[in-house]
């Protein structure tokens, strides 16, 4: 199929329609106009500052008749009923709550863009560009907690949720993850003699894991992030080289890249390329769907993986896992962040509302994204507690009711639990995340990437055409980017 701009194209020029442009983007993997509406509207300009609106509300008969709109997606929907209820009976409020089934991202496209009722939805930190670009999203700089709540909140949240263009924050905590986590499963520790896994580079891992194959400790002592989801190769590389320390961007310049075959992350291709020929990872995992690949770690066969952090838990689940009891995480490197941090948000969208309406939207969103009635965590606690779901307040990393939740299913117990607090807090947000062009990025990332893995093309190759790829992408949209940047 043809590449997005030329979608674009053919919706502007009316050779097809809205509806076969969403269809083809979906098709594409890119599931929203978020590229039409920024070409089409010159972008998002700077918002102008807000002042702190008070916390006063509509009265009780316009709250009974205008229920705020929220609308999730198909997690846990029971959960979410719940915590509506509970915030109805604390506040005498009036939500209208729904799950929606199918193409989450481009039904809350198509509500914006037709403008309807919407008050809060969730999203990804990976995502709020195009929102912001649709020019109907709003910031939560007038609310009257947002100082309080901003200071209690880890760094790598407020830096991936402020936008660029105008330094605003776009979103409230809903999770928070470490997609790299190192899983350990202690069966082949014990056997190799060793008591804990301590990280401290990337490249000190692979070596530890060379010498687990050396050892006959386990065939593949390696399950890497890397299966058929299109951006799943692509989002390691991204992190590991962030880890490194290596530059792939120059962000002041519209996200140029700086990378073909003589650059020093084609040493980390290398290695990867190294690690496949050498038998320390399988070929089969190129296969594998997100859910295959927890499941595939969860068959025992392998001694490391780069999970979710949350996948702890079902891991270690004996109805979901093969060696329940046996997953530990790997201590990350002191002072230093490993993996990628991965967040969603609860997103505001504009509409035309009162500073009372806007109030009541505001307290509705904070109960679920910061605190409930009592000044508690609530939801936050709750999804930590129920799901291992954490949060991005410290405060949930110290709780001591979540630490002793988490100790019924980590095997190494509290030392597990500030093990997993320390990827958190050495989290490094990585703002190419925010690149308007970075769905379309990962396709050729793929492509290139994995080329370079299985031995069908060098690493070398492989980083010079996915250069020339990316440079297409940069020269495509630099200027708009440039002059919207603020």
């Amino acid at each position: 199929m043809e590449p997005v701009y030329v979608q674009l194209e053919k919706y502007k020029r009316g050779l097809i329609t809205r509806r076969e442009y969403f269809k083809r983007l979906a098709a594409l993997g890119v599931a929203t106009p978020a590229i039409m509406t920024w070409l089409e509207t010159g972008g998002v300009s700077a918002a102008q500052e807000t002042a702190t609106i008070a916390p006063e509300f509509p009265p009780q008969d316009e709250i009974d008749s205008k229920p705020i709109v929220f609308r999730g997606w198909a997690y846990e929907p029971t959960v979410v009923e719940d915590n509506v209820r509970i915030f109805e009976e604390q506040f005498t409020e009036n939500v209208d709550y729904q799950t929606v089934s199918g193409d989450y991202d481009l039904i809350i496209d198509t509500m914006q863009i037709n403008n309807e009722p919407l008050d809060m939805f969730y999203g990804h930190e990976i995502g709020i560009g195009r929102y912001i670009l649709q020019g109907q999203l709003l910031d939560y700089s007038s609310w009257w907690d947002f100082e309080r709540a901003t200071a209690e909140m880890l760094p790598a949240f407020t830096e991936a949720w402020t936008w660029r263009g105008d330094g605003k924050l776009y979103g409230l905590p809903y999770f928070s993850s470490v997609r790299g986590t190192i899983m350990v499963n202690t069966a082949y520790t014990e056997k190799a003699g060793l008591d804990t896994v301590q990280l401290t580079t990337w490249d000190d891992f692979y070596d530890l894991c060379r010498q687990m194959k050396a050892d006959g400790v386990v065939e593949y002592p390696l399950l890497n992030h890397w299966f058929a989801t299109p951006w799943a190769t692509a989002w390691q590389f991204l992190w590991e080289n962030h880890n490194r320390g290596i530059d792939l961007w120059d962000f002041e310049d519209a996200y140029k890249p700086l990378f073909g075959g003589d650059h020093e992350s084609t040493k980390t291709l290398e290695t990867w390329a190294g690690l496949f020929a050498d038998g320390i990872h399988p070929e089969s995992s190129f296969n594998m769907s997100e859910g295959g690949y927890v499941d595939g770690f969860a068959t025992g066969d392998f001694m490391f993986s780069p999970q979710q952090t949350y996948d702890g838990k079902r891991l270690n689940d004996p109805a979901m896992s093969q060696i329940a009891g046996l997953v530990d995480f790997a201590a990350p490197p002191e002072g230093a962040p490993w993996g990628k941090i991965e967040q969603g948000g609860y997103l505001l969208p504009k509409r035309e509302r009162t500073d009372q309406q806007l109030a009541r939207v505001y307290r509705h969103n904070s109960f679920f994204g910061y605190r409930d009635i009592n000044d508690e965590l609530f939801v936050a606690k709750r999804w930590a507690i129920d799901h291992a779901l954490n949060s991005s307040y410290s405060a949930i990393l110290e709780d001591p009711d979540v630490l002793a939740a988490y100790a019924e299913w980590m095997p190494g117990g509290e030392r597990q639990f500030n093990d997993m607090g320390q990827y958190f807090r050495q989290a490094v947000w990585n703002p190419f995340h925010q690149c308007p062009w970075f769905l379309e990025w990962q396709i050729p990332a793929k492509e290139e990437l994995e080329s370079a893995i299985l031995g069908r093309k060098s690493p070398q190759d492989a980083m010079n055409d996915l250069a020339s790829a990316t440079n297409e992408l940069w020269e495509r949209y630099r200027d708009v980017i440039l002059s919207n940047q603020g």
